[in-house]
């Protein structure tokens, strides 16, 4: 349209064009009982739900086709998407076209059946598991079991009790992160698989890229497992970058063994 279109009351249609104030037709088609314009644009219609209807043939099949947007009435105020069914007519089916983005969560109430890859952009695979105490453990952090099914930074050298590194320090972030229960407690993501950056303390030996990582005496850091009978069982995993001296986070391979 090359104006507006302005309604200062109620306008009814029933499959009726409208026109501009320069008597112009637009590609607007009305077919719901009232159409409200107050601020806002909103449609009213009985029994007060928003509904989008498209029917076409030809592409990407013969075959008829119908979709559906409509605001649910029931208690969720939902957004349902209302597909066709499949082939088979046993379950109906939405099908995306382009790129899909979400820019909030998405949740899933039943299967999802993938027929190509997932590609997470993502590093480590990682749980979210209870951390004993109030305080949040800082991303980089060497974790052991604790008391309870509890995590707790570790303390002390080549301890069997190793259970992964704190996801989310450096550039690395958790890709995938298993039982998330949000507002229960103190939780974090505890990487068990894939990259993740680590505190390291070089003070016990310099590391080399490919050294086999270990818990130290310094509280929550790695050090290079120099020791292989003590090492047994108390792997974190392998350094991805070297250092020579002091404190610092570089990237490891999570290998726990």
């Amino acid at each position: 349209m090359a104006q507006n279109l302005q309604v200062e009351n109620v306008l009814s249609a029933t499959g009726q064009p409208v026109k501009d104030q320069n008597g112009k037709t637009s590609p607007l088609t009305l077919s719901t009982d009232i159409v409200g314009v107050a601020g806002d644009f909103q449609v009213l219609s009985t029994p007060h739900t928003l509904h989008f209807t498209s029917g076409w043939h030809g592409w990407p099949s013969s075959v008829a086709y119908h979709a559906e947007i409509c605001n649910d009435t029931t208690d969720a105020k939902t957004l349902m998407i209302v597909g066709n069914y499949s082939a088979d007519n046993s379950i109906r089916r939405v099908s995306i076209w382009d790129r899909l983005e979400i820019n909030g969560s998405l949740r899933v109430t039943a299967d999802v059946d993938v027929a190509g890859d997932i590609r997470l952009l993502n590093a480590d695979c990682a749980e979210d598991f209870d951390i004993s105490g109030a305080e949040p453990v800082e991303p980089g952090t060497v974790m052991v079991l604790g008391d309870e099914d509890t995590l707790r930074p570790s303390q002390h050298a080549y301890d069997k009790r190793v259970a992964g590194v704190i996801s989310g320090a450096g550039h690395h972030k958790p890709g995938l992160v298993l039982d998330r229960q949000p507002g229960q407690g103190n939780r974090s993501p505890v990487a068990l698989l894939g990259k993740v950056f680590c505190k390291l303390d070089a003070g016990y030996g310099s590391v080399e890229v490919g050294d086999l990582l270990t818990t130290s005496d310094t509280p929550g850091h790695a050090m290079r497992a120099d020791d292989p009978a003590k090492a047994f069982g108390a792997v974190i995993g392998k350094a991805l970058r070297a250092l020579k001296e002091g404190k610092g986070l570089i990237p490891i391979l999570i290998a726990l063994q």
